[in-house]
């Protein structure tokens, strides 16, 4: 039992919280003091799971501007960033998420351009979002667009 409560103490001073539940004698787990924004596991949050300390970063700066589909794809899951690895183009969904949460508020640095995502359209074409409007729209693979990375943690 010991062992379980120092496990405890450690992720609590990491990510987790727990509070006493006066009545039941229990012990809940409540968020974590993360919002998107925050600098965290080598880039910005877009996101956190409900209830949870785990979610959606984007790298700190865009990798590449003006670059094709394939090409990014390959850069993405190329990154190294903070010691991380597992980068990867936003999915579609993701890529708006970034927008809303970052971009909309002024944070993460984003240019006013279309921005990749990793959601295909079919063998020529896959979907970017503009960040100037939030729009989303088909570009053909062989377009250059701008390219920021996001891994899960």
């Amino acid at each position: 039992m010991k062992t379980l409560w120092a496990f405890l103490a450690i992720n609590m001073a990491t990510c987790a919280c727990f509070s006493q539940n006066n009545k039941a004698g229990n012990r809940e787990l409540q968020t974590c003091n993360l919002k998107p924004g925050d600098s965290y596991a080598g880039g910005i949050i877009v996101y956190l799971f409900p209830g949870e300390c785990h979610g959606l970063v984007c790298a700190p700066r865009d990798q590449a501007k003006d670059m094709q589909w394939v090409e990014a794809n390959n850069l993405c899951k190329a990154l190294n960033i903070a010691g991380f690895s597992d980068w990867r183009l936003p999915t579609r969904a993701e890529l708006d998420e970034m927008f809303n949460n970052l971009h909309k508020q002024k944070l993460g640095n984003f240019g006013s351009n279309n921005y990749w995502s990793s959601t295909e359209g079919g063998n020529n074409d896959a979907w970017s979002q503009y960040f100037d409007t939030g729009y989303q729209t088909f570009d053909t693979k062989n377009y250059p667009n701008y390219v920021r990375a996001v891994r899960t943690f």
